[in-house]
């Protein structure tokens, strides 16, 4: 589990994947950058940005095409921009259903009090 600041974060376990997307973005990779461009998104999706050392073991070198698929952040961290929007739209998501119980709770709690 990824940890922030020394305190374990529970991790969204999941991202939509668009197959449609996912082709186009991929039709002109083989088989083996496909599995290394998925595998490095699946790395980001848990972990966060990743470091020149750990793209390089990923793609076994350096890899121009899978390269490609990642920006670089301030840090000269690799990311993916898709991923990066789909985990942010996610935890928003998660921080509003969140919210949205808690005043269900509170509403419930004081009915109860009453």
């Amino acid at each position: 589990m990824p940890r922030e600041n020394n305190i374990y974060k529970r991790q969204d376990p999941a991202y939509r994947l668009y197959t449609s997307d996912f082709i186009a973005r991929t039709q002109f990779m083989t088989d083996e950058q496909v599995g290394k461009y998925m595998r490095i998104l699946c790395y980001q999706h848990q972990n966060g940005h990743l470091t020149e050392a750990e793209m390089s073991s990923f793609c076994k070198g350096m890899d121009e095409v899978v390269y490609s698929k990642f920006l670089k952040d301030e840090k000269g961290l690799y990311f993916n921009e898709e991923m990066e929007n789909e985990i942010n739209r996610r935890k928003i998501i998660s921080e509003k259903k969140s919210q949205n119980i808690n005043k269900r709770w509170d509403r419930n709690k004081n009915k109860n009090k009453q």
